[in-house]
């Protein structure tokens, strides 16, 4: 009995040396970027930015969550729509070297919000007010130092009435 305490003792102890020389800590994220529907002749990209926050889960795999505002004046009639998108998107994310170093790919799932406003006697543009975009994403992280980090991400995901959206967005992490 007296080997088996032993042995689990010295089992724990290295386990946790080891898993303190191979920390990941969490990141909180400040990005800018875009949002743009996928359709032939369809200029509405809209532009924005957000914050996110990532925890690691293992050594490559990574659980990410985002929120970000885009916004968008577009010509209608005589006047304009002013259109503001919300959106919240989480994902997993695997990272090929480690998590929050190099490059990843992962699944992205949330909702988007979407609220227009018809100004200066534009006419009302058809579509829904919000929905549930699922799919896939692609990005880099690279360190600037230990504490930050840059990124940068390029997101499909599904969209009612369209082929998709994409996201791309680029920004700074700081790691906690």
């Amino acid at each position: 009995m007296k080997k088996l305490i032993t042995l689990a003792a010295c089992t724990i102890i290295s386990l946790s040396g080891l898993a303190q020389t191979n920390e990941t800590k969490s990141q909180i994220r400040v990005f800018g970027g875009g949002l743009a529907p996928i359709e032939w002749g369809n200029d509405y990209t809209y532009f924005g930015g957000g914050v996110g926050i990532s925890a690691p889960l293992s050594q490559r795999w990574v659980l990410n969550g985002d929120m970000a505002w885009y916004s968008r004046d577009i010509p209608s009639g005589a006047g304009y729509v002013d259109r503001d998108v919300l959106d919240f998107r989480g994902s997993i994310d695997f990272y090929f070297s480690r998590a929050f170093k190099g490059l990843f790919v992962g699944a992205n799932f949330g909702y988007v919000g979407i609220n227009s406003s018809v100004e200066e006697g534009g006419n009302p543009i058809a579509g829904p007010t919000g929905y549930v975009p699922f799919g896939f994403q692609l990005g880099l992280n690279t360190a600037l130092s230990s504490k930050l980090d840059f990124n940068i991400k390029a997101a499909w995901g599904s969209q009612p009435g369209g082929a998709g959206a994409y996201t791309y967005n680029m920004g700074l992490g700081y790691k906690l």
